[in-house]
């Protein structure tokens, strides 16, 4: 398991780097890539473009639902995870063959509804890779 870095919200936020994403390789394994609480930033596209040249990625759990805080002053704009358009930026750097949103639903902080989520992968042609788990269910590797 590899940490690697994420940025939980616009760069003026306080402990804004104090999040990280990870990486599991296992021997003649599966890959997979976990993104943290984290939003795309120049130093994330990088390092999801080496993670693809060094070895494909099976699954991509990309942490979605655009948090944010309206109600909080300095903050109202900003967001402190993935929408949808960035996960699906994330997940074709690394073209991965599987991608599995979390964190989409659930929370008063989520500002993208799920249905938002599931029409953007549909736009973007990943709707046969992308598995949107239902609470309980599992996917096997």
């Amino acid at each position: 398991m590899t940490a690697i870095v994420a940025r939980h919200g616009p760069r003026y936020a306080p402990q804004v780097h104090e999040v990280t994403g990870f990486v599991v390789d296992v021997d003649d394994g599966p890959r997979v890539w976990i993104s943290g609480d984290t939003v795309m930033f120049p130093g994330l596209a990088a390092r999801l473009t080496e993670l693809r040249r060094e070895r494909p990625v099976d699954l991509a759990v990309a942490h979605c639902g655009a948090v944010g805080f309206p109600h909080a002053l300095g903050f109202r704009h900003a967001r402190f995870t993935f929408d949808a358009a960035e996960a699906i930026a994330a997940c074709r750097l690394l073209d991965a063959k599987t991608i599995l949103p979390i964190h989409r639903s659930g929370w008063a902080h989520f500002q993208q509804p799920e249905t938002d989520l599931r029409s953007a992968f549909a736009a973007a042609g990943l709707e046969e890779r992308a598995r949107f788990l239902e609470l309980g269910a599992t996917l096997t590797l």
